[in-house]
This record gives structure tokens, C-alpha cells and sequence, in this order.
């Protein structure tokens, strides 16, 4: 407990304001994102591990208590009542201690999501590439009012929180615009046995619009994927993509889902600048397919072409099956430029 007091005493004022708050919305660098918000996502896990921790400490501090109590009553001994008072003591700190650690919990959307996603975003647009991002990090059953509703007999609150909106440029010109947002439904029932059941299903919606340079990729003309639509203008080719994914408890997008629908979104286009293939002339077989190291090895800020290719290569991606439902009405695609509105407004 000492430890994370001082840890968290060591945090700038900004670092502690933003765990307390854990909201914030600005314009930087990426690799100030990623500097602010280490060191607090560090203390969370940190305080993750401890809380877990402490709970054991709590119960055996119970047992204890009630132990001396027992102790007391049986032997009539005087001096015994000064145990149940240090366990007492001692328990009722560790409670407090462990609500004030709790109060401190920043949303694992913050390590298991964000600052992944910030690694990417130094790699793909690079650290010096500017991020306007507003984040929510608060526990979603608690900042966010219920909608309640009752399904088959079954109560159900439903929690719609929003944790992401961002949108930077990427090395090839490509704009980038999402949108993380969950539905959370809470199920709470009685049992044929008479007792109380309470069951928690997530859905994880993303939402991304790329606006892709002309001069740098032509549409293929490909059948979009249900979610995805297409349109273009002088300039740029825009697809937007609202996905979804479902699991059976409360959990944390994984990214590469996110990265998934980025992939299917180059697929629809090719790449004009890239270097075509050149066959030898006394051998017909195809070149065989680069490595992800030799696809990577000559990629740089300036060789804004290869970011498609590195995006089909890398270890970001596996080929995993891509999933397409419906969507949540409530979260628009990331609305234009030139309209009065945008993404902070939902």
C-alpha cells in the first residue's frame, strides 16, 4: 500500500489529474501520447496487481477479527480485546486503502487497447505525426446511465460507453478516423432453484473512415463487405467500416479486430506508386512473396507507398476471420471535414 501511495505521489500533476478524471481530449504527437500516458498506465497495472492482492489481506484481517472476538468471549481474558481492537484497526485501513486504489482504476481499454494502438500509430504515421484523440477510461457501469429494459422475464440494463475517438494521418496520406465504442448488457434473473443470477454480455463496435490519396491508390472495384461503404471525390477515396464483435462477459476489444478492418479496407484498393513486379526473362515462375523483414526493411517516412504493403505483411496482422453484423445507430461514421460537426460531438 505504501508502494503505490508513493508511486502515484511521483506522478506529475497531469498524470494524477488524468487518473482521477480519466477523460481527456486533445491534439499531440504520438509520441507524447505515448510518453503521458506510460507511466500512467504503468500505475494501473501496478494497482491492478495490488488491489487483487489485497483482497486476501482484507478477508484474512476479517477472520482474524472475529477470531480475537471469539477468543475474548470464550477466556474472559482482558488483554485478548486489544487484538480484536489491532485487527480491527488494521482491516478497517486496508478497506479504506483498497477504495481509494479502486477509485484509481483506470478502464483496461487504456493498456489492453490505446497503448497499443499508440505503438502502431508511431510505427504507421510515426512519432512525430499529430493524434486528436478524446478518451474515456472510467468504468462504464458506473459513468454511464442505463437504459433498462426487460427481455424474455429477464431484467436487462444496457450501458452504451464510448472510449475512443481519434483521427491522424499515416505516412501514406491516408487520413484516419474511429470510433470505439461498446454495447454492455447486464442480465439479472432468478433460477428455478429461487436464486439470483446476473449475467454480463459485451459488444464491441468500431467504427473507421480512411480517406486514401488518388494519386497514390485506385479503387479495385470490389464487392464491399457488409458495413462498408465507398465514395469518392476529386482528391481522395473514402470507405467507412462499422464492425462488430461479441463475447459472453465483460471484456476489451482486441486490436487486432481493429487492425482487421483496416486490412479489409486496403484490400478494396491498389497501390499505383508501388514498383511492379519484373519477371526474369529465361524463367516464367512468380517471384515467391517477400518476408515481413525484407517488406519492412526499406520502409521509411518517405516511402509513404509501402505503408499498404506493410499493412498486408507485418505481424500486426493474422489471418483471422473478419466478422460483419450490424451496427449501433447512436456512434456516426466520423461526419466530414467541412460540416460543423465532428467526431467529439458524439
Amino acid at each position: 500500500m505504501a508502494n503505490a501511495k508513493k508511486f502515484y505521489q511521483s506522478l506529475t500533476l497531469q498524470e494524477k489529474r488524468f487518473i482521477d478524471d480519466k477523460t481527456m481530449s486533445t491534439t499531440m504527437s504520438v509520441k507524447n501520447w505515448i510518453a503521458f500516458l506510460t507511466r500512467a498506465s504503468a500505475y494501473d497495472a501496478y494497482r491492478d496487481k495490488l488491489a487483487s492482492r489485497s483482497g486476501w489481506s482484507i478477508a484474512i484481517g476479517v477472520i482474524l477479527t472475529i477470531a480475537s472476538i471469539v477468543v475474548y468471549f470464550e477466556s474472559e481474558i482482558m488483554w485478548t480485546i486489544s487484538l480484536t481492537a489491532v485487527f480491527g484497526c488494521v482491516t478497517a485501513w486496508l478497506i479504506l486503502q483498497r477504495a481509494t486504489l479502486k477509485s484509481r482504476d483506470l478502464n483496461n481499454y487504456l493498456r489492453m487497447f490505446f497503448m497499443p494502438f499508440l505503438k502502431m500509430m508511431e510505427d504507421f504515421a510515426g512519432p512525430e505525426a499529430k493524434l486528436s484523440a478524446a478518451v474515456d477510461f472510467r468504468d462504464p457501469l458506473k459513468s454511464n446511465a442505463p437504459i433498462a429494459s426487460t427481455v424474455r422475464g429477464r431484467s436487462m440494463k444496457l450501458y452504451q460507453p464510448k472510449y475512443v475517438a481519434g483521427k491522424i494521418t499515416i505516412k501514406d496520406g491516408t487520413y484516419l478516423e474511429t470510433v470505439i465504442a461498446d454495447d454492455i448488457k447486464v442480465f439479472s434473473y432468478t433460477n428455478a432453484n429461487g436464486k439470483s443470477k446476473s449475467k454480463t454480455k459485451t459488444t464491441h463496435h468500431y467504427f473507421i473512415r480512411m480517406s486514401l490519396p488518388k494519386q497514390t491508390y485506385r479503387s479495385k472495384g470490389l464487392k464491399l463487405l457488409q458495413g462498408m461503404t465507398f465514395e469518392e471525390t476529386n482528391e481522395v477515396l473514402i470507405y467507412k467500416l462499422k464492425g462488430k464483435a461479441k463475447e459472453m462477459n465483460y471484456g476489451i476489444l482486441k486490436l487486432n479486430t481493429f487492425q482487421t478492418g483496416i486490412k479489409h479496407i486496403y484490400m478494396q484498393v491498389e497501390n499505383l506508386t508501388a514498383p511492379p513486379t519484373v519477371a526474369s526473362s529465361d524463367s516464367p515462375k512468380k517471384d515467391s512473396p517477400k518476408s515481413t523483414s525484407e517488406v519492412q526493411e526499406g520502409l521509411t517516412a518517405d516511402q509513404s507507398p509501402s505503408i499498404a504493403t506493410a499493412f498486408w505483411a507485418s505481424t500486426y496482422f493474422q489471418d483471422n476471420d473478419y466478422s460483419n453484423t450490424d451496427f449501433r445507430d447512436d456512434v456516426p461514421l466520423i461526419i466530414d471535414e467541412e460540416n460543423t460537426m465532428n467526431i467529439f460531438d458524439s
